[in-house]
C-alpha cells in the first residue's frame, strides 16, 4: 500500500494511519471473504477520483453491526479519493447499509420498507 496511500490518510473524516486503513480493508475481507465489487462508474479530475461501484459478497462474521445469515448481499457503495503526488491522502466511502440489512433480514424490499415507516 506504500506505493498507493500516504502515511496518513483522512478517511471518512478522520485521520489515520495507512496500517489502520489496511486493518479495515483486511476487517471487510475477514466478514466478507467473497467481497469484489466492480466499478459501474467512473469519473476523474485533476487530484480527484469517484467511483460509483456495484458490491457483492457473503457476511461471514459480524460486519457493519449487522449479523451474517448466509444470504448473500448486493448493494451500492460511491467512492470519493483525493492525491496527492500521485497517492491518495483523502478517501470517503459511503455504503448502502439499509439495503445491506434488508437483505440479510430476508424480508422483501417492499415489506422492508413500509416497516421502515412505522
Amino acid at each position: 500500500m506504500d506505493q498507493f496511500t500516504h502515511d496518513e490518510i483522512n478517511f471518512n473524516e478522520q485521520m489515520i494511519t495507512r496500517a489502520e486503513y489496511c486493518a479495515v480493508i483486511q476487517g471487510n475481507i475477514d466478514a466478507v471473504p467473497d467481497f469484489f465489487w466492480w466499478v459501474d462508474e467512473l469519473v476523474i479530475d485533476g487530484n480527484l477520483l469517484i467511483a460509483r461501484l456495484v458490491d457483492h459478497g457473503t457476511p461471514a462474521k459480524p460486519w457493519l453491526g449487522l449479523e451474517p445469515t448466509g444470504r448473500q448481499i448486493n448493494f451500492i457503495e460511491y467512492a470519493i479519493y483525493r492525491f496527492q503526488d500521485g497517492r491518495f491522502n483523502w478517501i470517503n466511502v459511503v455504503l448502502d447499509r439499509p439495503s445491506i440489512a434488508r437483505q440479510l433480514s430476508g424480508v422483501p424490499e417492499q415489506v422492508y420498507a413500509a416497516q421502515q415507516l412505522y
